[in-house]
């Protein structure tokens, strides 16, 4: 079982097929960029080329095709909404994640901007079993395996989830979404 949950302070949304950003898999464009040719910039997530993302994110699709794993992707309404490429990009990303949302194995929450929360989602992070946490930060990224650590993630997880939208609401919510950036591209 993999539980996401990205924040609204990080546009980065989900790791695998679900990104709701203007990357492949996470191309975000940011001051870090060694050069403004994309396929030898660096993205500030992975300080990777851009252009060996392109195998992972065909694994990332392989993965998510995997139905004897499950998936559960939480995202912040503002993740959704912060605008990291054109109009038309953004749209293509929401009705992919409306997509991806509707498999079998894959749950998708949007925690709601409205939603009364205990404290704000500060960074991203991913549940991916009993045994390994990863967490992001703007330096990077933090690998958790104390069953303390897991165990307050997964807590943290299910107090946004608890308050989300998930199933045909989170749809109809991300579709409303697209609209929005449909209507500002006119």
């Amino acid at each position: 079982m993999r539980l996401t949950c990205r924040s609204s302070c990080l546009t980065r949304s989900v790791n695998l097929a679900l990104d709701s950003r203007s990357r492949s898999t996470s191309a975000i464009s940011s001051s870090r960029e060694s050069s403004s040719n994309p396929a030898t910039s660096q993205d500030h997530h992975t300080s990777r080329p851009r252009s060996t993302q392109a195998p992972e994110c065909l694994h990332s699709q392989d993965t998510l095709n995997d139905e004897s794993r499950r998936f559960h992707f939480l995202l912040t309404e503002q993740a959704v909404r912060t605008k990291t490429a054109a109009d038309t990009v953004m749209v293509g990303q929401i009705r992919h994640m409306i997509e991806a949302s509707q498999r079998l194995n894959v749950t998708l929450s949007i925690l709601p901007s409205r939603a009364l929360i205990g404290s704000a989602p500060l960074n991203v992070f991913v549940v991916y079993d009993d045994r390994l946490v990863t967490t992001e930060i703007f330096a990077g990224k933090m690998v958790l395996r104390d069953y303390r650590d897991i165990t307050y993630h997964l807590n943290v997880f299910e107090h946004f989830h608890g308050r989300s939208e998930t199933g045909d609401q989170a749809r109809e919510f991300l579709e409303s979404i697209a609209h929005e950036f449909m209507r500002a591209r006119d």
